[in-house]
């Protein structure tokens, strides 16, 4: 005769699988979920989107994934443009367009320094590309100021772009302090319209921060309103994954 000892002993396994299955079910319905976009191929590893939402759908954070192996590995001028998740239907944004410019870009002396452009865009690929230096009547064509931070001036249209404004408040900018660029926050429009967020840091300065977070300078009101707008960018180098994520969070319903 077995023993009740032998007969739980029996199907113990089994009730400790049972219990493990249904705390996992609930951590992942209880917590956030990060979903990837796009991935590509970027020098000798890879670049992804991605997007966190709570538990209820809404918005954490919005970002590039570039693994170790790739961030070691930059050497020449690359330009990738990849689709957010499916599922970021709360934001404006619908693609990133990604720049590494190893010996930056105009103006002489304050953007030619190796640095990431990541262009958050509001407009689709097809509109992006579409933009060429004949189309510089309409990249002429600004939004309401109330779209643009204040202080903020365009500098010309840029083809597959559009009009990028800078920061007339930014330290890289003042002629009296010489403040060797690092990380800067600019704003594009394109044909009367807000088209893309664009947080731009120097590999520099990512390499001399484990982490780094900024408030975003905002606008008056937003161009599509009842959407999840980010009030904070930043990056973080995450060991344990072996990659640096370079993020929008802090969202609020404008």
């Amino acid at each position: 005769m077995k023993t009740p000892f032998a007969f739980i002993k029996k199907f113990l396994p089994s009730v400790a699988i049972l219990i493990m299955l249904a705390l996992a079910s609930c951590k992942d319905d209880d917590g956030p979920e990060t979903i990837i976009g796009d991935s590509a191929s970027l020098a000798n590893g890879t670049i992804s989107t991605y997007l966190t939402n709570d538990k209820n759908g809404k918005p954490i954070e919005i970002g590039v994934k570039i693994d170790d192996a790739a961030y070691n590995s930059l050497l020449n001028l690359e330009d990738i443009s990849l689709e957010f998740p499916a599922e970021n239907n709360l934001t404006p944004f619908v693609h990133q367009y990604f720049d590494w410019s190893p010996t930056g870009h105009e103006p002489s002396g304050v953007y030619d320094l190796p640095h990431f452009d990541f262009h958050y865009y509001m407009t689709s690929h097809a509109d992006r590309e579409a933009i060429g230096l004949e189309d510089s009547l309409e990249a002429n064509i600004f939004p309401s100021p109330d779209h643009l931070p204040a202080g903020y001036f365009p500098t010309g249209v840029v083809p597959l772009m559009g009009n990028h404004w800078l920061n007339s408040a930014a330290k890289e900018l003042d002629p009296e302090h010489l403040h060797v660029f690092d990380e800067t926050w600019i704003v594009g429009t394109f044909n009367g319209e807000v088209t893309f967020w664009e947080p731009m840091i120097t590999k520099a300065f990512v390499d001399s921060q484990q982490n780094f977070e900024k408030a975003i300078p905002q606008p008056a009101s937003y161009p599509q309103p009842g959407l999840y707008y980010p009030t904070s960018f930043g990056f973080i180098r995450d060991s344990k994954n072996k990659e640096y994520r370079f993020y929008l969070n802090n969202f609020v319903k404008r």
